[in-house]
């Protein structure tokens, strides 16, 4: 099976994705991954060039304020649709506080891990004007996950 989303097909995936939200909106809505798929379908909308209408939906859907996703996936979310516009505008966008503030909780941990997600996390930081170096420094000092708790790129900080 060809995946319409891998082959570059963006009005497959944006007829495919609208159809099984149209569908399974009932049963759908409200679960943990309703706000990925709807981020999906904004990507498709996008592609399309319909970039008002997919950032709307991604706002309504997928803003970590309006998500179920959980924090990881929806700061990768976030972060994968900076990154597309930029990369295509050059253009950077405003983030709200919870962007930020996932920016600030999982940035760090997930700069270092060989994921899409990690890239994505990335742009997210970027974009919230979040530095490497203040999420390095959250994590020489152990973060919030406890006394004494290091980060996954601890090791990776410098010390002194």
């Amino acid at each position: 099976m060809e995946y319409p989303a891998r082959s570059g097909k963006a009005e497959e995936s944006r007829d495919l994705l609208g159809n099984w939200l149209e569908e399974h909106h009932r049963s759908a809505e409200g679960g943990a991954m309703y706000g990925h798929v709807q981020w999906h379908l904004a990507l498709a909308e996008w592609q399309l060039g319909l970039a008002e209408q997919a950032w709307q939906r991604d706002e309504r859907y997928c803003a970590p304020e309006t998500t179920r996703c959980g924090p990881v996936l929806t700061l990768a979310d976030c972060g994968g649709f900076l990154l597309r516009e930029y990369l295509r505008t050059g253009a950077t966008r405003p983030v709200s506080a919870a962007v930020s503030a996932l920016s600030e909780r999982f940035g760090a941990m997930l700069s270092h891990v060989p994921q899409p997600h990690s890239f994505h996390s990335a742009a997210s930081c970027r974009y919230s004007g979040i530095s490497r170096r203040s999420r390095l420094a959250g994590a020489k000092q152990g973060g919030d996950r406890g006394q004494g708790a290091q980060r996954p790129d601890a090791a990776l900080t410098p010390s002194g």
